[in-house]
């Protein structure tokens, strides 16, 4: 104790300090990851023998069906084998964020244009469901709770970095948001859907990123570099969240009463910020374009533009698919009721998805136009008389 009190007031070892918080972080993240292997692991495994149980039944009904579902019981296989052996790639993190920043985060047109998400996807998903007019003024009083909430957390964190700090803490406070959500004038209900949404990895306003960058040795002088380039988009994107997220839990509260209380709302709202605004972990990323991908861990590298892309191409699909899904033969009463619901409400939000798809980038900003336009252009164009449908 002694030598290490020497060190720490003599500066005796050049980086203490930085070895000191690498060293707790490190230790920290693995208490934090055993604990959680604990509580979760009985729960993975309970649900493995689920699955399998379930296929089997299905053996009896369909085999059709029973190979499809054992698939995707592979796959979900494959995916908790890749998340508890993690690819670590420090080199190939500081590219893809080197990337982000230069290319889009510093830029506020791409603020402005990530600031209309919400309204170009959560509007219609919601809508088809809830309504239109009810969904927009829904989410204009969620757009100014947010900023409410962001502007109060900005202010607070700022003030108390000024007295732990000076100027230096009072940024290092901005750029560690902490939301007061207590403090903003939002109902009890909503405040605990906020800390929801937050636990549940879709609001990603805590430290624990922060602290896998320690434990792992990232250099944190580069790390709070890229946070500050980031800050901008980083705000808007928890805005987003927070406007998709509370319209959805509000709606819901309202209109589906009768169909599981909060609980119910609360998973709403965190499945409309998932689907809408995506989940852009590596958990979340297609295999083929993740760290075990086929080029390993540079895979992610060359696919970093692209996810937002993939993300919403995959909702158009669940949409389209959900809009035509049939009443299975053997549903009860109550079940058919609501797959005739989740019908009407896919093929309601599709349509308005194509419509704000249309308002924002026209009709050859809709998926496969150039596709189509191409096949149009090769059947009624030759050589001599050349087809420019566009």
């Amino acid at each position: 104790p002694q030598k290490a009190l020497t060190q720490r007031k003599d500066g005796g070892v050049a980086g203490y300090d930085l070895d000191f918080m690498r060293n707790f972080s490190k230790r920290a993240e693995g208490m934090a990851t055993m604990l959680s292997n604990t509580y979760t692991m009985p729960l993975f495994d309970e649900a493995f023998t689920d699955m399998k149980d379930e296929v089997g039944k299905l053996e009896k009904i369909d085999v059709g069906q029973a190979n499809r579902a054992a698939e995707v019981m592979t796959e979900i296989s494959r995916r908790f084998a890749n998340s508890i052996s993690p690819v670590e790639s420090p080199v190939i993190d500081g590219f893809k964020a080197f990337g982000y920043n230069y290319f889009l985060a510093l830029s506020p047109a791409f603020w402005l244009t990530n600031m209309v998400q919400p309204y170009h996807l959560t509007l219609p998903y919601l809508g088809g469901r809830y309504g239109f007019v009810a969904s927009a003024q829904e989410m204009g009083r969620s757009t100014s709770k947010g900023f409410k909430l962001i502007k109060a957390a900005v202010e607070a964190e700022r003030a108390e970095g000024m007295k732990l700090g000076g100027v230096r803490g009072a940024l290092m406070g901005i750029l560690d948001l902490d939301l007061p959500v207590e403090k903003t004038g939002l109902s009890a209900g909503e405040v605990a859907f906020v800390r929801r949404l937050i636990e549940s990895g879709q609001l990603d306003t805590t430290q624990g990123h922060e602290l896998g960058r320690f434990a792992s040795g990232d250099w944190h002088g580069m790390a709070t570099t890229m946070k500050f380039m980031s800050m901008g988009s980083h705000y808007t994107e928890v805005l987003n969240r927070l406007t998709a997220g509370l319209a959805a839990y509000n709606l819901s509260q309202r209109k589906d009463s009768t169909k599981g209380g909060m609980e119910y709302a609360v998973q709403r709202g965190i499945q409309a910020v998932r689907e809408t605004q995506y989940d852009y972990s590596d958990r979340n990323t297609s295999r083929a374009l993740g760290r075990h991908g086929a080029l390993g861990k540079v895979t992610p590298l060359l696919g970093s533009f692209q996810q937002y892309a993939f993300q919403t191409m995959e909702l158009l699909i669940r949409l389209a698919g959900d809009a035509v899904f049939r009443v299975p033969s053997g549903a009860t009463a109550e079940e058919a009721k609501t797959i005739r619901e989740d019908r009407s409400a896919a093929r309601k939000a599709l349509g308005g998805v194509l419509a704000t798809s249309s308002i924002l980038a026209g009709t050859l900003g809709l998926p496969l136009a150039n596709v189509i336009a191409a096949l149009v252009d090769s059947v009624l164009g030759d050589d001599d008389d050349p087809m420019d449908v566009k």
